[in-house]
């Protein structure tokens, strides 16, 4: 029997060896429980009609042998878009298993998968066994380099010092209340977004670390006032009276003037410290602001009731010379050379798409490859577990989420949620619709829908709606195919409690820190430089400069990144100095060139 070029071959070879009850039921089990999850096509009616089976039939014809190995896969999602009772699922979920397990013993997975193994390892693949290369394993007794582990700036790394990092640690109640009604503070006073409370508040952790390892401040006395005493600001006047009752006013001048004083001496020596901390901690410019201004925040939540500026709090000492070396720092700005170059960062643009479909391709291995000496043959094949590849889909739904639409920033990626920010509907009259709602549910489409708190820049640009595209990889899969397996199978697996499209481990929304560090390490392992979400910006903006981009093309990518076009050029735009001076050298080698044909003889 020679071997078939897609499904549909595959199955009409199968019909010949079935029996004619069983086939039905398997035929039933792909063509109505599968071929929708990978047509985007779901049958309404509760059964399918002969025309509607013909034309799964039909659209067998396009699927690989290689993409047939994934079909259960595919038909957990069917089951989950048709609400198929569980039942239903154990039994037709059955069935398609006989018709993979029928095509495996003749070999034809084993052709399909060893294809897409580089031909030195695919000699070495003996009959039968569907594998994969495995990309996963470093070399026994070889310490797998991690991203977490580089400093780019060349400073060493400090072990970690913040407060409840270390084994021992212990936040008093005292502090742990304190930290509370900040965080409150923040919030409904200040009006501080999440993020950037939670930011703030990880800097004063660092801080309060500080204080106790380098300063000597015992665990049971750290307090915020250990960062920003508290003193009496001003005299009371109800306190200046003389003795027959009158309001005794020279009194109430000199202690306006001994508070002034006694406000000022503890604001200087908060100003030493936090010099002094600055000098340690040895951070970017950006670092060095961001622990200034968390400072500020505790300052002003901790004077709230002694101020009588509530706005600016310029009767506030300690704010005032905080505020005074944040401006001295930033008058630095763009005078200090920065101490990570860009092009230290950053890779080429056209390598974040190899990047995205590396990652593809782990997410689609579900056999493990590897050379096994003391095997039969050689060569060791396992399945890999649900989870494995669930953390594979992860990693690459990270990246392709950056790359396959204008970066947005790593925030807005983080935070998006199933429902909210990132909606399934049909576009109709300028109205995203439930796809239940709508004539045409197979036209509905992954949507982003920000509003103005969910991204940065929202209060100037308010309420954003955007097409997250259906991406096609060439090979017959879509980027919707696995955002689809992701929400529907393998997020799932991890139990989360939550909407949030992207999650650890444990269950728990992905954080700040582990999205960064995940992110850097994919592309530390694929291209060698730990590139950070954040470098994507400036990375793509400068590729559409490179590629001379019309000025259609730069206002979309303004519109989809959330800001304007003098940002773009100003902030995130990083063409090289010798790209910029191109079109100048172009130029003039034309004015000769003219020149000369009109002098030539």
């Amino acid at each position: 029997m020679s071997n078939p070029a897609n499904a549909a071959e595959a199955f009409s070879a199968f019909q010949a060896h079935a029996q004619e009850s069983e086939y039905a039921k398997i035929k039933t089990a792909l063509l109505r429980f599968t071929v929708p999850g990978w047509s985007k096509r779901y049958p309404l009616e509760k059964r399918s009609s002969s025309q509607v089976m013909a034309k799964a039939l039909h659209f067998l014809e396009t699927i690989s042998l290689q993409q047939l190995q994934g079909a259960l896969q595919v038909q957990a999602e069917v089951f989950e878009k048709m609400a198929v009772s569980e039942s239903n699922r154990r039994v037709f979920k059955s069935y398609l298993r006989k018709f993979l397990s029928w095509c495996e013993e003749q070999g034809w997975f084993d052709e399909a998968t060893t294809r897409s193994l580089p031909n030195e390892i695919a000699s070495q693949v003996p009959a039968k066994v569907a594998v994969q290369l495995n990309r996963f394993q470093s070399p026994k007794g070889v310490h797998k380099p991690l991203a977490k582990d580089l400093k780019l700036s060349g400073v060493p790394k400090k072990v970690n010092y913040a407060l409840g990092t270390v084994a021992g640690d212990v936040i008093n109640t005292r502090l742990a209340h304190q930290l509370d009604r900040l965080f409150q503070f923040m919030q409904q006073t200040l009006g501080l977004r999440p993020s950037t409370r939670e930011n703030y508040r990880e800097r004063l952790l660092q801080l309060l670390g500080w204080f106790h390892r380098y300063q000597g401040v015992p665990l049971d006395e750290l307090c915020l006032e250990s960062i920003v005493p508290v003193v009496k600001l001003k005299a009371r006047m109800a306190d200046c009276f003389k003795e027959d009752g009158s309001p005794d006013h020279n009194k109430f001048a000199i202690e306006t003037i001994l508070a002034a004083e006694g406000a000022m001496q503890p604001a200087q020596q908060t100003d030493h410290r936090l010099r002094q901390y600055l000098d340690f901690l040895n951070g970017s410019l950006s670092a060095k602001l961001k622990v200034l201004q968390a400072c500020i925040n505790t300052a002003k939540y901790l004077y709230s009731e002694q101020t009588s500026d509530p706005k600016q709090y310029q009767d506030v000492p300690m704010i005032l010379l905080t505020r005074k070396l944040t401006r001295s720092l930033r008058q630095c700005e763009g005078k200090v050379a920065p101490r990570i170059p860009f092009e230290v960062k950053s890779v080429p643009w056209e390598r974040c798409y190899e990047v995205v479909l590396q990652l593809k391709q782990e997410a689609d291995t579900v056999v493990l490859y590897q050379v096994a000496p003391r095997r039969t043959g050689g060569i060791a094949a396992s399945p890999r577990k649900e989870t494995g590849i669930a953390r594979s889909y992860l990693r690459f739904l990270l990246a392709a989420l950056f790359v396959l639409i204008p970066p947005d920033r790593a925030r807005t990626i983080r935070e998006l949620e199933l429902g909210r920010t990132l909606v399934w509907g049909c576009l109709q009259g300028g109205v995203i619709l439930p796809p239940e709602r709508t004539q045409t549910p197979s036209a509905a489409r992954w949507w982003l829908h920000l509003q103005p708190q969910d991204y940065k820049t929202g209060d100037a640009y308010q309420t954003y709606w955007g097409e997250l595209p259906n991406t096609d990889f060439g090979d017959g899969t879509y980027f919707y195919d696995y955002l689809d397996r992701w929400v529907t199978i393998y997020r799932p697996l991890f139990q989360p409690n939550h909407h949030r499209l992207l999650v650890k481990r444990n269950g728990e929304p992905l954080s700040r820190n582990g999205m960064n560090q995940s992110f850097r390490q994919c592309f530390f392992r694929l291209t060698g430089v730990p590139v950070t979400p954040k470098e994507l910006r400036p990375m793509y903006v400068t590729y559409l400069r490179h590629k001379q981009a019309n000025e259609a093309v730069l206002d979309a990518a303004a519109c989809a990144m959330h800001h304007s076009r003098a940002m773009q050029n100003e902030i995130y735009d990083r063409q090289q100095l010798l790209d910029k001076q191109e079109p100048i050298h172009a130029f003039n080698q034309r004015l000769m060139t003219q020149a000369a044909s009109t002098t030539r003889p």
